[in-house]
């Protein structure tokens, strides 16, 4: 694998993750200071994935038909503006138009994915998906962290917003100068142009569609317990801002262990490896549901953070196997988009529940993500996959 092209892939995908972070401990603050709660809460908690699922798709055809890289500096550029407006927004349409243009620009993630599928082979494509988990999970460390800290210094989100900026701009500057785009040679590309016809078309196409709805099913959890944990805790353990942030400061560290560490070692058998990370999940957040201190909590979100990072990195790679002739980025941006849909489901349902239904509305969530097993291709439906480099 070429480590220069993968290392700046991981710097585009840490900074998005980055600014996603940042803003999710500051949230209940910002929310009780506007007074925003019921469903402009579940809107603002649930826009930056609402312009994902729209830009998600688009992006991926583009990708696929202009080249990888065009659309990656474009959509950075687009997300230092969002981050620029963020830190200087006092308004609830102001916060949520910057969470928008993120979200649009933030949409460079199934291009991101389709380069990786381009520069690794099957035998070693989880081990390259591996890389945006890894981002992930570092992501959620410094996002957190960043958001928790300097809106403690300056007491408003103009610090973390400058920060989020000046990382992607970072990341912007090293896309353009290091990043060759990519190519796989002898790869048969079945080009088409975009439209909402073709987009729906993918879902019809065997074990890719059972695929899609394991992936949307899944988002909806795991987006709505990532946007709402800190409100979950708020409500149940009375945490304040530094509280939920050092919480996903250490949910970020768990998953970069786990993605960084063990899914390296682990079988690369996609589809057995997604369904460990189903059950994991849901039994994770049961006992989060039904945790009686914040002790209990954390030591149970090692389950969660298990399950959830083998379901962002197997599923992923599983679908980037199932066919060898459809273009990268359509089927990328298919799966960023209904993993999309599934972050503004999620969100939504979850920020206007926990509040008021904390414990049960994690409960149910979990017998949800169970029920996406129904759809996934069984074991013998994919390729198993030996780690090693091209």
């Amino acid at each position: 694998m070429n480590r220069k092209a993968l290392f700046t892939i991981f710097m585009i995908i840490l900074t998005d993750i980055i600014g996603f972070g940042i803003i999710i401990p500051l949230l209940p603050t910002i929310s009780q200071n506007l007074g925003i709660n019921g469903f402009a809460l579940g809107l603002l908690t649930a826009s930056y994935a609402i312009a994902q699922f729209i830009s998600s798709p688009i992006l991926g055809f583009l990708s696929d038909k202009y080249g990888r890289k065009p659309i990656l500096v474009i959509s950075k550029a687009g997300t230092v503006v969002a981050y620029i407006m963020l830190a200087f927004s006092r308004s609830y349409l102001l916060i949520i138009t910057s969470r928008l243009i993120d979200g649009f620009t933030g949409g460079n993630i199934p291009a991101a994915r389709a380069y990786i599928s381009d520069v690794t082979t099957k035998e070693n494509r989880a081990k390259g998906m591996a890389i945006i988990g890894i981002a992930f999970g570092l992501g959620f460390i410094i996002g957190p962290a960043i958001g928790g800290i300097f809106y403690t210094i300056g007491h408003s989100q103009t610090l973390p917003g400058l920060v989020g900026a000046g990382l992607s701009l970072f990341s912007l500057i090293l896309t353009q100068l290091f990043l060759d785009e990519s190519h796989r040679d002898g790869k048969i590309i079945h080009h088409r142009q975009f439209s909402i016809k073709t987009f729906f078309d993918i879902f019809q196409r065997p074990v890719v569609g059972q695929i899609l709805a394991t992936v949307f099913i899944t988002m909806i959890v795991i987006s709505g317990l990532q946007t709402t944990i800190p409100f979950f805790t708020t409500a149940v353990f009375k945490f304040t801002t530094e509280n939920n942030s050092w919480m996903l400061v250490f949910l970020g560290v768990l998953g970069l262990i786990i993605q960084g560490g063990i899914i390296r070692r682990v079988s690369h058998d996609n589809s057995l490896m997604s369904r460990l990370g189903i059950w994991l999940s849901a039994i994770g957040i049961v006992l989060i549901a039904l945790s009686p201190n914040p002790i209990f909590l954390f030591s149970t979100l090692a389950a969660y953070s298990a399950g959830s990072s083998f379901i962002q990195v197997f599923l992923p790679a599983l679908l980037s196997t199932s066919s060898s002739t459809d273009p990268e980025g359509e089927i990328m941006g298919a799966y960023e988009g209904v993993s999309s849909l599934g972050r503004v489901i999620g969100p939504a349902i979850f920020g206007s529940l926990v509040l008021t239904q904390a414990r049960p509305t994690y409960l149910i969530s979990a017998f949800v993500l169970l029920a996406s097993l129904y759809f996934l291709p069984k074991p013998h439906h994919s390729q198993p996959n030996q780690s090693g480099d091209n």
